[in-house]
């Protein structure tokens, strides 16, 4: 009787793992149309479901949200520098649920809520520090392998955020995208007053910041399962218009291959580097981890893992950041840039190597300038704080440097923030892992700090000067009204972009079929 008790436990399980994979795949596929005539389905104009994450990135989302008013009215949040952190649930106010949360949402009666209060001190002058004015904690689905994230669900309801996190850092299994456009400037009704407003956050031009964690084993039997019959590993041919994609690797790699006919390969132990680990550093260090992709006009594009199935466990992690570019450059013809360390982004060590700062994107402290071809004024970092350290950075104070926020991937950061007018005190605000953190409009520059003392604190900063235009998304395609969402779905439709094609297919049969069904667009040749 145990065993048959056991039995259908696991399959209980494994049934409500598969359900999740099924909903994930119907939400982010159901963005794609598929091409209508004149073409024909053949081998090599074959599209598969196209099961991307992509598809779905920009459809509004359930988050946990604390605004200005909260800190303000309940304490919310606000910590002791000397005070242990505490699990992301345990200081949750009373009337707000966390839809991400291990409890599905449900605020646990049971459960004790504390509500730090800040900490005050006096400060002989005031810098005009930014402050944190909303944090927000987004769903992470398990995938890659589910089974993985299932676990770490578990772990997460039964011993907290902290503990969760550190176990995905371990394990993998998970993507958390971050939806920005309730947030941002990225809606067609919005008004340059909405850029002033102090405690609304804006995120313009960033519409979508992905982490992606994910691992795949040779002795896995589920994951031949799961790619035969609900995902392949990766994100197959799908088109874009009307913005950039950043997509950067920490661990593994994309094969890439477009409608234009180019083909890279790109990340941090790729595959295709030789064996990573038997490159000399200087050569490691060049290779390209990064990708800005500008889709312009149009393309069709496939990101599969770079995955070699003799290796016996493989891990592969990432970010993709959606940034949209003004109406002007919308259709201009796609280009492709790859970025290295040090010769295309700069990795700078501060403090005795204390902090270690990598800039994707834009020019730190002037003088650190990333070779990535912006059209807008912004600054894209990965931030690494050694336990105990501290990390300031300047923002100009004039000129629109609206957009300002971060995304904690690993540890616990405190951020020190000046007191309300004519109060001379400073107030910290803790910032646990996995969260996103958005700042204040105004005010030099951000103080932060690593919370702990034991662990080191990892994460994206973002901040930009928004785009004061109009933005509408559907599915893969970014512009500025309605009717042009329609009209780059109508060219989809007819074969403009190119054709879509099975991700299984060699590199010759791919170069034949976008011989064959080529996107009209030019590259632009850089």
């Amino acid at each position: 009787m145990m065993a048959l008790e056991k039995t259908n436990a696991t399959l209980l399980i494994f049934l409500l793992i598969h359900l999740s994979q099924i909903r994930i795949q119907n939400q982010f596929c159901s963005a794609f149309p598929q091409p209508l005539s004149p073409f024909r389905a053949t081998k090599n104009s074959k599209s598969d479901a196209l099961p991307s994450f992509l598809s779905g990135y920009l459809r509004p989302q359930r988050v946990l949200t604390h605004t200005l008013k909260d800190f303000r009215s309940k304490s919310l949040l606000f910590a002791s520098s000397s005070s242990p952190s505490s699990p992301a649930s345990s200081w949750s106010p009373t009337n707000a649920s966390d839809p991400s949360s291990e409890n599905g949402g449900r605020q646990d009666e049971n459960k004790e809520v504390r509500k730090p209060t800040a900490k005050a001190t006096p400060t002989a002058t005031t810098t005009n520090k930014r402050s944190v004015i909303k944090l927000q904690k987004y769903t992470r689905y398990p995938v890659w392998p589910a089974w993985n994230g299932a676990l770490i669900w578990a772990v997460g309801k039964l011993l907290g955020n902290t503990i969760a996190s550190e176990l995905e850092d371990q394990i993998t299994g998970r993507v958390c995208p971050n939806f920005f456009l309730d947030d941002s400037l990225t809606t067609t009704t919005t008004t340059m007053g909405d850029l002033h407003d102090e405690e609304t956050p804006t995120t313009s031009p960033f519409l979508l910041l992905v982490h992606h964690c994910h691992s795949f084993a040779a002795w896995d039997p589920l994951r031949y399962f799961q790619r035969a019959l609900i995902l392949p590993e990766g994100f197959p041919a799908h088109p874009h218009r009307g913005f950039i994609t950043l997509t950067y690797f920490l661990h593994g790699g994309f094969r890439h291959r477009d409608s234009m006919g180019v083909e890279q390969f790109y990340g941090v132990s790729s595959n295709r580097n030789q064996k990573r680990q038997e490159v000399e550093e200087e050569e490691k260090s060049s290779f390209p981890h990064s990708q800005w992709l500008s889709t312009g006009a149009g393309l069709l594009h496939e990101e599969m893992f770079d995955n070699n199935n003799k290796e016996w466990w493989q891990r592969h992690e990432l970010y993709q950041i959606w940034i949209n570019v003004p109406a002007s450059l919308k259709m201009n013809s796609p280009s492709i840039h790859l970025l290295a360390d040090h010769t295309d982004t700069p990795v700078v060590l501060e403090q005795n190597e204390r902090v270690k700062v990598r800039v994707l994107a834009g020019n730190y402290r002037n003088k650190h300038k990333a070779s990535t071809p912006i059209n807008t004024e912004m600054l894209i970092l990965h931030v690494f704080l050694e336990p105990g350290a501290k990390w300031s950075c300047p923002l100009p104070a004039s000129g629109g440097w609206d957009t300002c926020f971060l995304y904690l991937r690993q540890g616990t950061l405190t951020c020190f923030s000046d007191g309300e007018e004519n109060d001379s005190h400073t107030s910290t605000v803790e910032i646990p892992p996995h969260y996103t953190a958005h700042f204040s409009k105004t005010g030099h520059g951000l103080e932060l700090q690593e919370a702990s003392g034991k662990k080191r604190a990892d994460f994206m900063f973002l901040a930009a000067v928004p785009i004061p235009e109009p933005c509408v998304t559907r599915g893969s395609m970014v512009m500025t009204t309605p009717g042009e969402i329609q009209q780059a779905y109508a060219d989809y439709q007819l074969g403009y972009f190119g054709l879509p094609w099975d991700h299984k297919l060699s590199q010759p049969e791919w170069k034949d079929h976008v011989q064959m069904y080529p996107s009209r667009y030019s590259l632009k040749r850089e």
